[in-house]
This record gives C-alpha cells, sequence and structure tokens, in this order.
C-alpha cells in the first residue's frame, strides 16, 4: 500500500526520469482540504513553486499556454477551478473545449509537469480526458481543527478497460460497506478498510494546514485572478472564497453520486 512519499517519489520520477507528466485529481466537498493537499504536493515535487506564479485561476487557453511556457519542464502546476474548464464535455464552452484539447495534446508532448486539479467530484470531468490522461484520484474525505485526511486512487492502465476508474464498483462497494451501519459514526480506519478492497486504492495519508504566509500569497493570487477574469469576459464568478484554506461559508449542502457523500457536510467555520 503506497504512502504519501510513494505518491511523491512516482511523480518525481514521471516528470525527471521517465519525462512524462502525471495528472492527477483531487476532490473532495467543501471545506475537506482540497487546495491545501493540492499545494503541499506541489511543494513536495517541486522546490520553485509558488502559490502566485504556478496556480491557474479562471483560465483561458492563452493563459494556459503562457504559464507552461514560462515554467518551462518538470514543474507543479495547480488547476485550482477545473470546474470551468474541465467539465462534462457536454456543457463545455469553446474555451474549455480548447484548454481540454490543450491539456491533452500540447501540454503532453512539450511539457513533462505534475498537474494538479482540483475540482469537486471525478465525475464531474470530461470521460476521455479522465480515462485517457489523469494518473491519480485523491479524495479529501475529512478535515478537521487539527489535520485532515484522504485516500489515493491510481489508474487503471489496461488498454482494455472502458473505465479507468471502476467507478461504478466502487461505488458500490462503498454502499454495502454501509449497510446496517451509520454514516455519522465511520472514523478513518473504516474508510480505509473498506478501500483497501478496492483493486485501484493506493494509499491513504494525514496533512496538516499550511503556514498563514502561504495562503496569503494564494489568497492574493486568487482574488486579482478572479477581478481579471470578471473584467475579461464580464461574467460573475459565482462560489466558496477562501480564507486560510477552509470555506467562508458556514454551512456548505452538497448532494454528490458517491455513496460516501451522500449525505449533508458542514465546513469548517
Amino acid at each position: 500500500m503506497g504512502s504519501w512519499e510513494d505518491l511523491v517519489s512516482v511523480a518525481k520520477k514521471r516528470i525527471n526520469t521517465l519525462k512524462k507528466d502525471c495528472v492527477i485529481a483531487v476532490t473532495g466537498n467543501p471545506g475537506r482540504g482540497k487546495t491545501c493537499l493540492a499545494m503541499h504536493l506541489a511543494y513536495a515535487v517541486d522546490k520553485q513553486f509558488t502559490p502566485s506564479t504556478c496556480v491557474l485561476f479562471y483560465p483561458t487557453l492563452d493563459k494556459a499556454k503562457k504559464m507552461f511556457e514560462d515554467l518551462g519542464q518538470q514543474r507543479a502546476i495547480i488547476f485550482d477551478e477545473a470546474m470551468l474548464t474541465m467539465y462534462l464535455r457536454q456543457a463545455m464552452t469553446k474555451n474549455s473545449i480548447q484548454l481540454n484539447q490543450f491539456f491533452s495534446v500540447d501540454a503532453r508532448k512539450n511539457f513533462f509537469n505534475v498537474i494538479i486539479l482540483v475540482i469537486e467530484d471525478i465525475q464531474f470531468i470530461d470521460k476521455y480526458f479522465r480515462n485517457s490522461r489523469l494518473d491519480f484520484w485523491i479524495e479529501c474525505m475529512e478535515r478537521t481543527s487539527s489535520d485532515a485526511y484522504a485516500v489515493t486512487f491510481i489508474s487503471d492502465s489496461s488498454p482494455a478497460a472502458k473505465d479507468s476508474w471502476r467507478l461504478s464498483d466502487l461505488d458500490k462497494l462503498f454502499r454495502s460497506s454501509r449497510r446496517g451501519h451509520k454514516v455519522a459514526g465511520e472514523t478513518r480506519e473504516d474508510w480505509k478498510q473498506t478501500f483497501r478492497k478496492f483493486e485501484l486504492f493506493f494509499g491513504d495519508f494525514v496533512f496538516e494546514d499550511l503556514a498563514p504566509s502561504v495562503w496569503e500569497e494564494y489568497n492574493t493570487a486568487r482574488i486579482k485572478a478572479k477581478a481579471e477574469y470578471e473584467k475579461t469576459t464580464g461574467m460573475h464568478v459565482c462560489g466558496f472564497e477562501s480564507v486560510n484554506g477552509r470555506t467562508c461559508s458556514a454551512k456548505a449542502t452538497v448532494q454528490q453520486p458517491f455513496g460516501w457523500r451522500c449525505q449533508k457536510h458542514e465546513a469548517i467555520k
């Protein structure tokens, strides 16, 4: 079973030794620590990573290309508003389609980077991109005042696999494990024992919050990018604003397709 160190090692090996990119999706309900984990991972694989230069907010094709060209190879790039660009194909805008093509073709050929997509649900990612380009999937399960817990899955690389993530099988496994049990009483060990039965389970780990200075830099960059996006497109961006990595909203009710999310969640204040 893989650890945090194993995940970081595999990502580094892909970009430094194998000369391939490594695409990782970080998912979870609001307030679970997705952005926090994404930046932990970026810092671990890229010593030059900074939130102000290596995080894509509300990107356009031109901005994505420029960031990749400016940073070069063997870097870590966080796609923090992946929902706006990697969304289901039938709901894509022209900008979304162009960005999907860039990440599927150009970025793969010319750059060897760790690309981290931060998005609420893996099923929101276009199916083709998800099955052909995604290498790891990290689900943030729980966040408390002291730490957070996440589980990791690795893609089924078999050419015959119709669904590289076997999402239907995973959902059935988790739902069956809950029969006769109270959801509210589940522990991290319960989750771990359930996921270990799943063939694509890579490992689990605990992570802590980032330094306040990191969040200050991140929030400054996000606010600036949001203002630029709204000015350029004339569209108002709705969603959660981040303060110290936690959602400002007192409560967030999310109904997700997976069994472990079909419940109400209260975000950390």
